[in-house]
């Protein structure tokens, strides 16, 4: 015989509901008079057939559940089926202890957990790991229990908020609260290898690499459209950005890039640090909640590479990259390929203008050359003098955006300038730029 381990005996629950009484311009005291006796006597029968007693006739008793019995043993799968008011949430209830049942009696052999909508009981501000504590102490599990269920892991997780929306900022706010000296951004949506961490320490290692990046494949490669693979960059699938000549199983791993991929990247918490500290960057706050705004991984790469950073591609960081099914769309890549055109604008200002700040006399003069040409051609706009008003040193006739890259390329170029006066005197700056193994 099958052990019974939840046992209803003639359960009932009863609500009172109230109704608004409808307002009357004049109550005469005889009115008052004839309701509160008639009240008293319907509280009286009430009372005699032992219901509850209800006072006034503006509420009413509702029977929600009426001598339910059931049993439910050890491995048993039920489903309560009714209409709508049929008493299943009401029963489910009473059931976890949320309610009191009005009568009857309930016998339950081990712990109750109540699921009875999408999310519930889990916290949105809480991790999933404190999320899993919660439930278990509200359940009566032990610390133990609940330590041994989530597999003994080591690993310390946090939430960390931030004000600004954009996930540039967001990634800002990682890198204050993160507490090693290289930093791995991994997006919901991206599968790291096992030996990732193990690979992306093994080649930041090279003080001289500022980022590091990987290849990535989808998830999902059975249900992707044939256009997909056209613009799979644009989804972090592939190689990022620049043509790759070295196999997989080729000796050398490490390929120098100009630009990687947000999506797992790998980068030096100290430099991260010192450019969010800087005034006005970063330019492009990256991706807004539906907003698909994008280029702010290239602008780190871009700063990375004016600060005398290497930037390289390995291709012993592997993930997979899972993309749902709404972001198999045309519409939606439409979109996001829009966006990045303005994000590639602006990354492009820190090329011409940090070599206009390198070479300004040759800069000038093909700068002059440039004018001239997209005056002849009709195509003259405040972009045909960004290298040379960059050369003359002249920000004020500068774009807000072309202004802001300015001051950060200006900045990123001096402190450079510092670090390679330290180094020739041996000496090293504590926080900054690229630094001999």
């Amino acid at each position: 015989m099958s052990e019974t381990v939840i046992r209803v005996d003639r359960l009932s629950k009863s609500y009172v509901i109230a109704h608004q009484r409808k307002r009357e311009r004049y109550l005469a005291l005889r009115d008052v008079l004839s309701r509160t006796a008639k009240s008293s006597v319907t509280a009286g029968l009430n009372a005699l057939r032992g219901r509850r007693v209800i006072f006034e006739n503006t509420a009413e008793e509702f029977l929600a559940l009426s001598n339910v019995s059931f049993d439910v043993s050890r491995g048993d799968v039920i489903g309560i089926v009714g209409r709508n008011g049929a008493g299943k949430s009401t029963l489910l209830k009473v059931l976890s202890r949320i309610t009191e049942p009005s009568s009857g009696r309930i016998e339950i052999s081990g712990r109750v957990a109540s699921l009875l909508e999408v999310g519930t009981g889990f916290h949105p501000e809480l991790t999933g790991r404190e999320n899993i504590y919660l439930n278990g102490a509200i359940l009566g599990m032990r610390h133990a229990e609940i330590w041994k269920a989530v597999g003994n892991s080591s690993f310390a997780f946090s939430v960390v908020r931030e004000a600004h929306a954009g996930l540039a900022y967001a990634r800002r706010a990682g890198t204050r609260a993160a507490s090693h000296d290289v930093i791995v951004f991994c997006d919901d949506d991206n599968w790291l290898d096992e030996d990732y961490l193990i690979q992306a320490r093994r080649i930041m290692a090279d003080r001289s690499i500022g980022a590091a990046g990987g290849c990535s494949t989808p998830t999902n490669p059975g249900r992707l459209p044939p256009w997909f693979y056209t613009f799979s960059w644009g989804y972090a699938v592939g190689v990022p950005f620049n043509k790759i000549d070295v196999l997989p199983g080729d000796s050398n791993t490490e390929l120098p890039i100009s630009a990687v991929w947000g999506a797992g990247v790998v980068v030096r918490r100290e430099v991260l640090e010192f450019l969010f500290a800087l005034p006005g960057f970063p330019a492009l706050s990256g991706r807004q909640g539906a907003a698909l705004l994008s280029g702010e991984d290239l602008e780190m790469c871009a700063c990375l590479a004016c600060a005398g950073y290497k930037l390289v591609f390995s291709t012993a960081l592997r993930f997979r990259h899972d993309i749902s099914a709404e972001r198999i769309d045309p519409a939606y890549a439409k979109k996001l390929l829009a966006n990045f055109s303005s994000g590639f604008e602006i990354t492009g200002y820190y090329s011409i203008i940090a070599e206009a700040l390198d070479r300004p006399w040759r800069v000038s003069i093909v700068g002059f050359g440039r004018i001239a040409t997209h005056a002849l051609s009709g195509k003259l706009n405040r972009g045909s003098f960004l290298s040379l008003v960059a050369a003359l040193r002249l920000p004020v006739l500068l774009t807000n955006d072309q202004r802001r890259v300015y001051h950060i390329v200006q900045r990123l170029r001096f402190e450079r300038s510092k670090s390679e006066y330290s180094r020739l005197h041996g000496k090293f700056p504590r926080y900054l730029y690229a630094q001999p193994k």
